[in-house]
């Protein structure tokens, strides 16, 4: 192995450097500014590591090279190794020297390699550290995930109460309706059996009706004939209540029955009691003659003597000047 083979070695950690000027180094090594320039010269060629990174300024302006303690021991190290190659020196010296070199290099590749090791517990380290932030990452995300997962389930479950709720809801209602359809038939049924009795109780009140109008309109008539055999009258029909019809009659109450019988909605509104008929006859005759223009026959051809068109004042009229009374 050629002793340059021994300065190819890994760059040690810059923690550990010491430095010393370059004047104390020539100073050491008994060696001239420009040897010092060769080898370092040689050292970027022949060895694997930056020269640069062993080398720094400092002092008065920054004008004086310092080396750190690993470039040193190289250095020192090559001129050991190029004073054992010359002619001059015995073969025992040249095994010392490379010895001594291989032993220089040796601890420097221990420290290199513990550097290196530190290196790799520290990256190890940092891919522990690394896998353990990935791990709470993945507990983290699984733990969101199992949190979403949660929470759509209890969506879903209160979308389940709430569908449940709206089932029951209309279940009622349609049980609602169903009993209300069951009620409208029970009725519908109550109203067929009803009918006929309603219809035979409103036909008996209609029957009791007429019986006590035909009892109270007896009764009436026989008032009528209480008062006299001669009487005169004045009738009218609601119907057309401008029309009166002034007569005499020995029987008032028979008078209206046959009246009513031909005119169902004749009435009496007043009367007027004679001494005798002649009495009766004249006045009626008087009565009938101030009244002539009023005759129904100068509206109709189907009219008759005793029928007249009149107001309600020529009527007040007639009922005061011939003192006729009112009928109830």
């Amino acid at each position: 192995m050629k002793e340059l083979d021994l300065l190819n070695t890994n760059e040690p950690a810059k923690a550990e450097q010491n430095w010393i000027s370059k004047k104390e180094l020539m100073n050491i090594c008994k060696c001239s500014d420009k040897t010092l320039e060769q080898i370092i010269s040689s050292f970027n060629i022949e060895v694997d590591f930056d020269i640069k990174n062993h080398i720094k300024k400092g002092g008065y302006r920054n004008l004086e090279v310092f080396y750190d303690d690993y470039l040193v021991r190289l250095i020192q190290a090559k001129l050991l190794s190029n004073k054992a190659n010359q002619g001059n020196s015995s073969d025992e010296i040249k095994e010392l020297v490379a010895n001594a070199v291989k032993n220089e290099l040796t601890k420097t590749l221990t420290k290199e390699e513990i550097r290196i090791e530190l290196a790799r517990n520290k990256t190890l380290q940092l891919q522990s550290k690394a896998q353990i932030e990935s791990s709470k990452a993945q507990i983290e995300s699984s733990k969101a995930q199992r949190q979403i997962v949660t929470e759509q389930e209890r969506t879903k479950r209160e979308q389940i109460r709430y569908d449940k709720e709206e089932i029951i809801l209309k279940r009622k209602e349609v049980e609602a309706e169903i009993l209300r359809q069951q009620n409208i038939k029970k009725a519908l049924k109550i109203k067929s059996f009803t009918e006929p009795l309603k219809k035979e109780l409103k036909s008996m009140t209609n029957e009791l009706a007429q019986q006590a109008v035909q009892a109270e309109y007896t009764k009436k008539l026989k008032e009528l004939d209480a008062d006299g055999k001669y009487m005169l009258y004045i009738f009218y029909n609601p119907t057309n209540p401008t029309i009166y019809k002034i007569g005499k009659s020995n029987s008032l109450g028979n008078r209206l029955a046959v009246g009513t019988s031909e005119n169902p909605n004749l009435q009496i509104l007043y009367k007027r009691w004679c001494s005798c008929q002649m009495a009766c006859d004249e006045l009626e005759d008087t009565i009938h003659q101030e009244l002539r223009e009023y005759n129904y026959k100068n509206y109709s051809e189907t009219g008759s003597n005793e029928w007249f068109v009149l107001t309600k004042d020529k009527l007040n009229d007639i009922v005061n000047k011939y003192q006729f009374v009112e009928v109830n």
